[in-house]
């Protein structure tokens, strides 16, 4: 009892020397020096951090999903006709055709991003579907003759004629007009088509499509006028 009565005395004689308000300010210190003592603070903060992150990227997750989403069109199947879009080539005689085509350049958004050409209406001699069908019309990939798709691209009307000793189309300046995804052979000797007439479409100031003519012979002047204008009107439905 003596000891513990030494022990009240000394802490008493201490707060009179120190004031109390001080004595508590150390009594405290002394507390969180002793806890940081039995406790390891960096791999506690460690922790913390470690958990926060994982908690952020959990919450993250469906955003980072939705941005690697693939943005581009699947090959469509099937060919749906686009009949309002088909009135644009209500004045051209088809007398030396055997086909005319209206296509548009998907995804529409950047000429950068087009994956292929989308056939949204066709005008034929003989049975549409299976014309369609039978040449590969309903879809061309962008890549399926690139040097075509480029010169369309520039803006300004092409044309390309069979040149039999080479056995493909040609254009004027010697490069050939080659679509690997399209039954040639059959356009040929199948439908007779020795020239082949495309007409860019534009909308908003850009190529966003073109026209296509499938001819047995050489076009007369009329007839290229009325491609000339139903092209300018195709944009409309673009």
């Amino acid at each position: 009892m003596a000891e513990q009565d030494d022990k009240y005395r000394i802490l008493a004689d201490f707060l009179k020397q120190v004031g109390f308000r001080r004595g508590a300010m150390l009594f405290f210190a002394g507390g969180v020096i002793l806890v940081l003592w039995k406790t390891d603070p960096i791999a506690l903060i460690d922790r913390l951090s470690r958990e926060k992150a994982e908690t952020r990227v959990e919450a993250e997750q469906p955003v980072t999903k939705k941005e690697t989403a693939q943005p581009y069109l699947e090959a469509p199947n099937g060919f749906v006709e686009n009949k309002a879009a088909e009135t644009a080539a209500d004045g051209v005689p088809m007398a030396n055709l055997q086909a005319v085509l209206g296509y548009k350049f998907v995804p529409s958004s950047n000429v950068y991003e087009y994956q292929g050409r989308l056939l949204i209406f066709a005008r034929t001699r003989q049975e549409e579907q299976r014309m369609v069908s039978e040449i590969g019309l309903s879809w061309l990939p962008i890549l399926s003759g690139k040097e075509t798709v480029e010169k369309i691209l520039q803006g300004q009307p092409i044309t390309s004629h069979w040149q039999p000793e080479k056995q493909g189309f040609y254009f004027a300046d010697g490069t050939p007009d080659e679509t690997p995804s399209m039954n040639t052979d059959l356009l040929v000797h199948g439908y007779s088509v020795k020239k082949i007439y495309r007409y860019p479409v534009k909308k908003g100031g850009r190529v966003a499509g073109y026209l296509a003519a499938y001819a047995e012979t050489e076009l007369d002047a009329e007839t290229l006028a009325q491609l000339e204008t139903a092209a300018a009107r195709l944009g409309a439905y673009l």
